[in-house]
């Protein structure tokens, strides 16, 4: 992504925000895409400072690995915010975490887990 450019519209400056288009998130063996569909391959987008991400995927985390590292997000669109959740529940959390790798995202507590939906929205610096 480039420097953000201006525009002028009625004597009035806006700035023309950046977008990069959907992208495929890099997934570690751990996952693989729920089938059946095109519109189920994990994708990210940033547009400005707002990351959107969507896709649907299976786990399987024979070893019980936690944290287990699941997918890799582009360096732009790596949170500002190391306490990103893109799915909580009880048992199980898909979050971010620096620990491992800047871009890294984990889920915690599962061996298996089908069908995760991955629809969120984050912010980036």
């Amino acid at each position: 992504m480039s420097s953000i450019d201006k525009i002028r519209i009625n004597n009035v400056e806006y700035d023309i925000v950046e977008d990069t288009g959907w992208r495929n998130i890099t997934l570690t063996d751990k996952v693989t895409v729920r089938s059946g569909s095109d519109d189920y391959i994990p994708q990210i987008r940033r547009i400005g400072k707002q990351v959107y991400m969507k896709g649907q995927i299976n786990i399987s985390n024979p070893e019980g690995l936690s944290p287990c590292p699941i997918m890799y997000v582009p360096e732009d669109c790596i949170p500002s915010n190391k306490d990103t959740h893109i799915m909580k529940m009880s048992s199980n959390d898909i979050s971010y975490t620096n620990d491992l790798d800047p871009s890294c995202f984990v889920i915690w507590g599962t061996k298996t887990l089908n069908n995760v939906v991955l629809e969120t929205t984050y912010l980036v610096d």
